[in-house]
């Protein structure tokens, strides 16, 4: 037991000594933080634009989108066709996609960039992250480098 007391204690000096950390009061932050009761010392919001594609044909699993190598459905292009501004859903104007027709299927896509990883503290947090898919409307099939969660 003392040496996990220990491993805990060494992992919680290391955030406390991290560039980024500091004194956590939910009054100071500067109010992006989306639930400032229940305030990280590090988070990364990933809001902004993803690559955004309609999938009509639910053609994407077995064409490998996931993979972020895959070309479309028989165009040879690349399938993520237009840009989603997030957190906004796909019938919504300010999404920038504004269609308000049903589609079952729809993918999504980002490239998380070494400042978000540093944001979100994982090189401090033991190289793990919490990822938090804020508003899936009914189902989501999540891969991260390929690999499916």
């Amino acid at each position: 037991a003392g040496d996990a007391r220990t491993d805990q204690d060494a992992r919680l000096a290391a955030v406390e000594d991290h560039p980024a950390s500091g004194t956590l009061r939910a009054a100071d932050q500067d109010g992006t933080y989306p639930r400032p009761q229940l305030l990280r010392r590090h988070w990364a919001d990933l809001c902004g634009p993803w690559d955004f594609a309609l999938d009509p044909a639910d053609a994407g699993l077995d064409a490998g989108w996931w993979s972020g190598r895959a070309a479309g459905s028989g165009t040879g292009g690349d399938p993520f066709d237009q840009v989603i501004e997030v957190p906004f859903p796909p019938e919504s104007e300010a999404s920038g996609i504004g269609d308000t027709r049903p589609h079952a299927v729809v993918w999504y896509r980002r490239r998380v960039t070494g400042a978000d990883l540093d944001a979100a503290g994982y090189d401090v947090q033991g190289r793990r992250l919490l990822l938090h898919l804020g508003a899936v409307d009914h189902t989501a099939d999540v891969w991260v480098d390929g690999h499916h969660l």
